[in-house]
């Protein structure tokens, strides 16, 4: 029986010519089978990606709307009392563990206030349910992005051509908006499009936290069970979500400065 198994699965092989056989599959579309549940590894993929790519998107844009602003403004009123609160802000978010932050959002919201659920799928309680999660990767990434912001725009600032815009008349929100942010947003889009790559590839602490049913507790699960076909599968998304994220920086690189087309 084992020997049958093994020769099923193709474990008979050396292992070079499993990979080959493996990576010759995949370009069909066919990552094989789950050896715990004998699914497809590509419709457990797809059944996990409803949740995490909704969650990898809500997260981003909680990270934006917040660390955009912060950083803005903190660069602009540089030494202030605004600029000092948004440093601890931003330095406490990149210390503090999600799956923390995560717990504390439970007790409160959906424990003493009972607003959100504490954790279940999208198909129980809708948006719901990742509003929560999203929060608490939208806020470690906004650490990163205000710096990220803050700092560029300090850079920014002190070029020639933001001092001759002031000189030429140009109003502050026109300086600020249209000439330094633009500009500014270069090395932000960057950190932007590593994270949303990061976050695709599975927030494991966050779905194990809440208990979701994403690519990361997929992957977690996965690895417990030595179930290799789904783990090759996951570690195949979370490349390609890196791939496709710096694939999107580029984009946007070309869209916010012409320089980059010559």
């Amino acid at each position: 029986m084992a020997a049958k198994l093994r020769h099923d699965l193709g474990l008979d092989k050396p292992v070079m010519v499993q990979y080959f056989v493996w990576l010759g599959r995949v370009f069909r579309g066919d990552l094989g089978k789950s050896i715990y549940s004998e699914d497809p590894v590509s419709t457990l993929l797809l059944e996990k990606a409803k949740t995490t790519v909704p969650l990898a998107l809500g997260s981003m844009i909680v990270g934006v709307l917040i660390a955009i602003p912060v950083g803005v403004l903190a660069a602009i009123y540089r030494n202030s009392f605004f600029d000092h609160i948004s440093r601890i802000l931003a330095m406490i978010g990149a210390c503090m563990p999600i799956f923390w932050l995560g717990l504390i959002l439970i007790i409160l919201f959906a424990v003493k206030v009972q607003i959100f659920p504490p954790g279940g799928t999208m198909a129980e309680y809708g948006l719901r349910a990742i509003v929560l999660p999203c929060f608490a990767i939208g806020f470690f990434n906004a650490a990163f992005i205000t710096r990220m912001t803050r700092a560029s725009m300090l850079e920014i600032l002190s070029e020639d051509y933001i001092r001759t815009a002031r000189a030429k008349g140009v109003g502050m929100p026109g300086v600020y908006l249209k000439h330094a942010l633009r500009n500014a947003m270069l090395p932000v889009i960057t950190v932007v499009g590593l994270q949303l790559g990061q976050t695709l590839g599975g927030a494991v602490l966050t779905e194990t936290v809440f208990n979701l049913p994403g690519i990361g507790r997929l992957l977690i699960l996965s690895v417990g069970r030595r179930d290799y076909p789904v783990i090759q599968g996951c570690i195949l998304v979370v490349a390609s979500a890196f791939v496709f994220s710096n694939l999107l920086v580029d984009f946007l690189y070309s869209r916010l400065d012409p320089r980059v087309k010559l």
